[in-house]
Protein backbone atom coordinates (compact mmCIF):
# COMPACT_ATOMS: atom_id res chain seq x y z
CA UNK A 1 0.00 0.00 0.00
CA UNK A 2 2.86 2.31 0.85
CA UNK A 3 4.49 1.70 -2.54
CA UNK A 4 1.23 2.42 -4.34
CA UNK A 5 0.82 5.66 -2.41
CA UNK A 6 4.37 6.69 -3.28
CA UNK A 7 3.84 5.86 -6.94
CA UNK A 8 0.62 7.85 -6.98
CA UNK A 9 2.39 10.85 -5.41
CA UNK A 10 5.15 10.69 -8.02
CA UNK A 11 2.56 10.53 -10.78
CA UNK A 12 0.77 13.56 -9.32
CA UNK A 13 4.04 15.48 -9.19
CA UNK A 14 4.91 14.51 -12.74
CA UNK A 15 1.42 15.48 -13.86
CA UNK A 16 1.74 18.86 -12.14
CA UNK A 17 5.14 19.35 -13.74
CA UNK A 18 3.71 18.44 -17.11
CA UNK A 19 0.87 20.91 -16.62
CA UNK A 20 3.39 23.60 -15.75
CA UNK A 21 5.38 22.82 -18.88
CA UNK A 22 2.20 22.92 -20.99
CA UNK A 23 1.24 26.22 -19.36
CA UNK A 24 4.75 27.58 -20.06
CA UNK A 25 4.50 26.41 -23.64
CA UNK A 26 1.09 28.01 -24.01
CA UNK A 27 2.39 31.22 -22.46
CA UNK A 28 5.44 31.14 -24.71
CA UNK A 29 3.23 30.50 -27.75
CA UNK A 30 0.90 33.29 -26.67
CA UNK A 31 3.85 35.65 -26.22
CA UNK A 32 5.22 34.58 -29.58
CA UNK A 33 1.88 35.28 -31.24
CA UNK A 34 1.64 38.61 -29.42
CA UNK A 35 5.15 39.47 -30.56
CA UNK A 36 4.26 38.51 -34.12
CA UNK A 37 1.12 40.66 -33.95
CA UNK A 38 3.13 43.59 -32.58
CA UNK A 39 5.69 43.06 -35.32
CA UNK A 40 2.95 43.04 -37.96
CA UNK A 41 1.42 46.19 -36.46
CA UNK A 42 4.82 47.80 -36.33
CA UNK A 43 5.47 46.81 -39.93
CA UNK A 44 2.09 48.18 -41.01
CA UNK A 45 2.74 51.41 -39.11
CA UNK A 46 6.20 51.70 -40.66
CA UNK A 47 4.80 51.05 -44.14
CA UNK A 48 2.01 53.59 -43.53
CA UNK A 49 4.56 56.18 -42.45
CA UNK A 50 6.67 55.42 -45.51
CA UNK A 51 3.77 55.68 -47.92
CA UNK A 52 2.45 58.90 -46.42
CA UNK A 53 5.82 60.63 -46.33
CA UNK A 54 6.08 63.74 -48.49
CA UNK A 55 9.60 62.77 -49.65
CA UNK A 56 10.88 59.75 -51.55
CA UNK A 57 12.45 57.16 -49.22
CA UNK A 58 14.74 54.32 -50.29
CA UNK A 59 16.40 51.51 -48.34
CA UNK A 60 19.52 49.85 -49.72
CA UNK A 61 22.00 47.24 -48.55
CA UNK A 62 25.62 48.10 -47.81
CA UNK A 63 26.58 47.50 -51.44
CA UNK A 64 24.10 50.05 -52.77
CA UNK A 65 21.40 47.68 -54.00
CA UNK A 66 17.94 49.14 -53.42
CA UNK A 67 15.61 46.96 -51.35
CA UNK A 68 12.54 49.02 -50.53
CA UNK A 69 10.88 52.26 -51.59
CA UNK A 70 7.73 54.21 -50.78
CA UNK A 71 5.06 55.65 -53.08
CA UNK A 72 6.87 58.97 -53.44
CA UNK A 73 9.94 57.06 -54.60
CA UNK A 74 7.85 55.39 -57.30
CA UNK A 75 6.56 58.80 -58.41
CA UNK A 76 10.03 60.31 -58.34
CA UNK A 77 11.73 57.65 -60.46
CA UNK A 78 8.81 56.42 -62.55
CA UNK A 79 9.59 52.80 -61.60
CA UNK A 80 7.27 50.43 -59.71
CA UNK A 81 8.43 49.07 -56.35
CA UNK A 82 9.06 45.72 -57.92
CA UNK A 83 11.31 47.35 -60.53
CA UNK A 84 13.12 49.42 -57.90
CA UNK A 85 13.95 46.38 -55.76
CA UNK A 86 17.41 45.16 -56.72
CA UNK A 87 18.40 48.26 -58.75
CA UNK A 88 21.87 49.55 -57.91
CA UNK A 89 22.05 53.23 -56.93
CA UNK A 90 24.34 53.90 -59.92
CA UNK A 91 21.32 53.38 -62.20
CA UNK A 92 19.25 56.19 -60.68
CA UNK A 93 21.91 58.91 -61.03
CA UNK A 94 23.62 60.37 -64.12
CA UNK A 95 27.25 59.29 -64.45
CA UNK A 96 28.58 62.83 -63.96
CA UNK A 97 27.15 63.12 -60.42
CA UNK A 98 27.74 59.57 -59.24
CA UNK A 99 31.05 60.57 -57.65
CA UNK A 100 29.10 62.77 -55.22
CA UNK A 101 26.70 59.92 -54.53
CA UNK A 102 29.55 57.51 -53.73
CA UNK A 103 31.03 60.06 -51.35
CA UNK A 104 27.81 60.47 -49.37
CA UNK A 105 27.23 56.70 -49.44
CA UNK A 106 30.63 56.09 -47.86
CA UNK A 107 30.08 58.94 -45.40
CA UNK A 108 26.83 57.35 -44.21
CA UNK A 109 28.54 53.99 -43.72
CA UNK A 110 31.47 55.45 -41.75
CA UNK A 111 29.70 58.23 -39.81
CA UNK A 112 26.14 56.99 -39.63
CA UNK A 113 24.62 59.90 -41.55
CA UNK A 114 25.29 62.27 -44.45
CA UNK A 115 23.77 65.00 -46.61
CA UNK A 116 24.22 66.27 -50.15
CA UNK A 117 22.26 69.04 -51.84
CA UNK A 118 21.21 69.66 -55.41
CA UNK A 119 22.18 66.41 -57.13
CA UNK A 120 20.46 64.90 -60.14
CA UNK A 121 18.24 61.83 -60.19
CA UNK A 122 17.73 59.92 -63.44
CA UNK A 123 14.13 58.86 -64.02
CA UNK A 124 13.00 55.80 -65.95
CA UNK A 125 12.01 57.95 -68.95
CA UNK A 126 15.46 59.57 -69.06
CA UNK A 127 14.48 62.94 -67.59
CA UNK A 128 16.50 64.55 -64.79
CA UNK A 129 15.14 65.81 -61.44
CA UNK A 130 17.19 67.80 -58.88
CA UNK A 131 17.02 66.52 -55.28
CA UNK A 132 18.52 67.01 -51.84
CA UNK A 133 19.49 63.73 -50.15
CA UNK A 134 19.65 62.99 -46.43
CA UNK A 135 21.00 59.55 -45.56
CA UNK A 136 21.38 57.52 -42.37
CA UNK A 137 22.12 54.02 -41.14
CA UNK A 138 19.05 52.22 -39.75
CA UNK A 139 18.34 48.70 -38.53
CA UNK A 140 15.84 46.67 -40.50
CA UNK A 141 14.97 43.11 -39.43
CA UNK A 142 18.17 42.99 -37.40
CA UNK A 143 20.34 44.11 -40.31
CA UNK A 144 22.00 47.47 -40.90
CA UNK A 145 20.72 49.19 -44.05
CA UNK A 146 21.07 52.64 -45.56
CA UNK A 147 18.02 54.88 -45.63
CA UNK A 148 17.99 57.71 -48.16
CA UNK A 149 15.42 60.52 -48.09
CA UNK A 150 15.21 62.27 -51.47
CA UNK A 151 13.54 65.69 -51.56
CA UNK A 152 12.43 66.92 -54.99
CA UNK A 153 13.64 70.54 -55.30
CA UNK A 154 12.34 71.19 -58.81
CA UNK A 155 9.94 73.92 -57.66
CA UNK A 156 12.57 75.50 -55.45
CA UNK A 157 15.06 75.57 -58.33
CA UNK A 158 12.42 77.07 -60.61
CA UNK A 159 11.61 79.73 -58.01
CA UNK A 160 15.31 80.47 -57.51
CA UNK A 161 15.75 80.81 -61.27
CA UNK A 162 12.78 83.16 -61.52
CA UNK A 163 14.09 85.18 -58.57
CA UNK A 164 17.55 85.40 -60.12
CA UNK A 165 16.07 86.51 -63.44
CA UNK A 166 13.96 89.10 -61.62
CA UNK A 167 17.02 90.32 -59.70
CA UNK A 168 19.01 90.59 -62.92
CA UNK A 169 16.24 92.65 -64.53
CA UNK A 170 16.00 94.84 -61.45
CA UNK A 171 19.76 95.34 -61.33
CA UNK A 172 19.84 96.12 -65.07
CA UNK A 173 17.14 98.73 -64.51
CA UNK A 174 18.78 100.13 -61.37
CA UNK A 175 22.18 100.31 -63.05
CA UNK A 176 20.89 102.25 -66.04
CA UNK A 177 18.55 104.88 -64.63
CA UNK A 178 19.57 108.47 -63.92
CA UNK A 179 17.98 108.45 -60.48
CA UNK A 180 20.03 106.88 -57.70
CA UNK A 181 18.46 103.75 -56.20
CA UNK A 182 19.77 102.72 -52.80
CA UNK A 183 19.05 100.29 -49.97
CA UNK A 184 19.86 100.97 -46.31
CA UNK A 185 19.67 98.69 -43.29
CA UNK A 186 17.86 99.98 -40.20
CA UNK A 187 21.13 101.47 -38.92
CA UNK A 188 21.17 103.66 -42.05
CA UNK A 189 24.17 101.87 -43.54
CA UNK A 190 24.21 101.38 -47.30
CA UNK A 191 23.82 97.80 -48.55
CA UNK A 192 23.30 98.77 -52.20
CA UNK A 193 23.62 101.91 -54.31
CA UNK A 194 23.23 102.18 -58.09
CA UNK A 195 26.12 103.35 -60.33
CA UNK A 196 24.32 106.64 -61.10
CA UNK A 197 25.54 107.91 -57.71
CA UNK A 198 28.80 108.71 -59.52
CA UNK A 199 26.96 111.33 -61.62
CA UNK A 200 25.05 112.73 -58.66
CA UNK A 201 27.75 112.87 -55.98
CA UNK A 202 31.02 112.05 -57.72
CA UNK A 203 31.63 108.90 -55.64
CA UNK A 204 32.00 105.36 -56.92
CA UNK A 205 29.31 102.99 -55.54
CA UNK A 206 31.99 101.09 -53.59
CA UNK A 207 33.01 104.33 -51.85
CA UNK A 208 29.41 105.16 -50.90
CA UNK A 209 28.90 101.72 -49.35
CA UNK A 210 31.65 102.56 -46.84
CA UNK A 211 30.27 105.99 -45.94
CA UNK A 212 28.50 106.88 -42.70
CA UNK A 213 25.09 108.56 -42.90
CA UNK A 214 26.62 111.85 -41.68
CA UNK A 215 28.96 111.83 -44.69
CA UNK A 216 26.02 111.75 -47.10
CA UNK A 217 23.84 114.67 -45.99
CA UNK A 218 24.38 118.18 -44.71
CA UNK A 219 23.64 118.55 -40.96
CA UNK A 220 20.22 120.17 -41.44
CA UNK A 221 19.12 117.55 -43.98
CA UNK A 222 20.44 114.78 -41.71
CA UNK A 223 18.34 116.15 -38.84
CA UNK A 224 15.24 116.21 -41.07
CA UNK A 225 15.82 112.62 -42.22
CA UNK A 226 16.39 111.34 -38.66
CA UNK A 227 13.29 113.14 -37.33
CA UNK A 228 11.15 111.68 -40.11
CA UNK A 229 12.45 108.13 -39.60
CA UNK A 230 12.02 108.42 -35.83
CA UNK A 231 8.38 109.42 -36.26
CA UNK A 232 7.78 106.44 -38.53
CA UNK A 233 9.49 104.06 -36.09
CA UNK A 234 7.34 105.36 -33.23
CA UNK A 235 4.22 104.72 -35.29
CA UNK A 236 5.49 101.22 -36.02
CA UNK A 237 6.08 100.49 -32.33
CA UNK A 238 2.65 101.79 -31.36
CA UNK A 239 1.02 99.30 -33.74
CA UNK A 240 -0.12 101.86 -36.34
CA UNK A 241 1.61 99.97 -39.13
CA UNK A 242 1.15 100.95 -42.75
CA UNK A 243 2.85 98.44 -45.04
CA UNK A 244 2.55 100.85 -48.00
CA UNK A 245 4.08 103.75 -46.11
CA UNK A 246 6.46 106.03 -48.02
CA UNK A 247 7.88 109.52 -47.55
CA UNK A 248 9.35 112.11 -49.89
CA UNK A 249 11.88 114.63 -48.57
CA UNK A 250 14.03 117.34 -50.10
CA UNK A 251 17.55 116.70 -48.82
CA UNK A 252 20.86 118.42 -49.49
CA UNK A 253 23.63 115.93 -50.24
CA UNK A 254 27.39 116.33 -50.01
CA UNK A 255 29.40 115.75 -53.19
CA UNK A 256 32.96 114.43 -53.38
CA UNK A 257 34.36 117.83 -54.40
CA UNK A 258 32.86 119.46 -51.29
CA UNK A 259 29.91 121.09 -53.04
CA UNK A 260 26.33 120.15 -52.28
CA UNK A 261 23.41 119.14 -54.44
CA UNK A 262 19.69 119.35 -53.68
CA UNK A 263 17.80 116.10 -54.13
CA UNK A 264 14.31 114.73 -53.74
CA UNK A 265 14.42 111.39 -51.92
CA UNK A 266 11.43 109.06 -51.89
CA UNK A 267 11.84 106.15 -49.54
CA UNK A 268 9.73 103.16 -48.51
CA UNK A 269 10.35 100.19 -46.25
CA UNK A 270 11.44 96.65 -47.06
CA UNK A 271 9.62 94.09 -44.93
CA UNK A 272 10.12 90.38 -44.22
CA UNK A 273 7.46 87.65 -44.41
CA UNK A 274 6.15 88.77 -40.99
CA UNK A 275 5.78 92.37 -42.24
CA UNK A 276 8.59 93.54 -39.96
CA UNK A 277 10.83 96.35 -41.24
CA UNK A 278 14.24 95.06 -42.33
CA UNK A 279 15.50 97.86 -44.56
CA UNK A 280 14.85 101.08 -46.44
CA UNK A 281 14.51 101.36 -50.22
CA UNK A 282 15.08 104.83 -51.61
CA UNK A 283 15.14 106.68 -54.93
CA UNK A 284 17.11 109.93 -55.15
CA UNK A 285 16.56 112.51 -57.90
CA UNK A 286 18.67 115.58 -58.62
CA UNK A 287 16.37 118.61 -58.34
CA UNK A 288 19.03 121.29 -58.96
CA UNK A 289 17.20 122.62 -62.02
CA UNK A 290 13.92 122.66 -60.14
CA UNK A 291 15.54 124.53 -57.25
CA UNK A 292 17.10 127.00 -59.67
CA UNK A 293 13.73 127.50 -61.38
CA UNK A 294 12.07 128.00 -57.99
CA UNK A 295 14.76 130.52 -57.03
CA UNK A 296 14.29 132.41 -60.30
CA UNK A 297 10.53 132.41 -59.76
CA UNK A 298 11.03 133.68 -56.20
CA UNK A 299 13.33 136.42 -57.48
CA UNK A 300 10.81 137.34 -60.22
CA UNK A 301 8.03 137.51 -57.66
CA UNK A 302 10.20 139.64 -55.41
CA UNK A 303 10.99 142.00 -58.31
CA UNK A 304 7.30 142.13 -59.21
CA UNK A 305 6.40 142.86 -55.59
CA UNK A 306 8.94 145.69 -55.47
CA UNK A 307 7.70 147.05 -58.82
CA UNK A 308 4.08 147.02 -57.61
CA UNK A 309 5.10 148.76 -54.38
CA UNK A 310 7.01 151.41 -56.38
CA UNK A 311 4.06 151.91 -58.71
CA UNK A 312 1.72 152.34 -55.74
CA UNK A 313 4.08 154.85 -54.15
CA UNK A 314 4.30 156.83 -57.43
CA UNK A 315 0.52 156.86 -57.75
CA UNK A 316 0.14 157.98 -54.14
CA UNK A 317 2.65 160.80 -54.68
CA UNK A 318 0.89 161.89 -57.88
CA UNK A 319 -2.47 161.94 -56.15
CA UNK A 320 -1.04 163.86 -53.21
CA UNK A 321 0.55 166.47 -55.52
CA UNK A 322 -2.75 167.04 -57.29
CA UNK A 323 -4.93 166.95 -54.22
CA UNK A 324 -3.00 167.00 -50.93
CA UNK A 325 -6.24 166.32 -49.03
Amino acid sequence: MKDQSKTKQVLIQELASLKRKIANLERTESERKRAEEELIKSEEKYRSLLDNASDAIFLSDMEGNLQEANKKAEELLGYSREEISGIHISRIHPAEVFGKIKDIFNEIITKGSGYVNDVSVLRKNGTIIPVDITGSLVERDGTKVLQGIFRDITERKRAEGALKESENKYRLLADNVNDVIFILDLNLNYTYVSPSVKILRGYEPEEVLKQLPTETLTPSSMDLAIRTLSEIMELEKSGHRDTNLSRTLQLEMVRKDGTTVWTEVKFSFIRDENQQMVGILGVTRDITERKQAEEKLRESLEQLRRAVETTIQVLVMAVEMKDPY
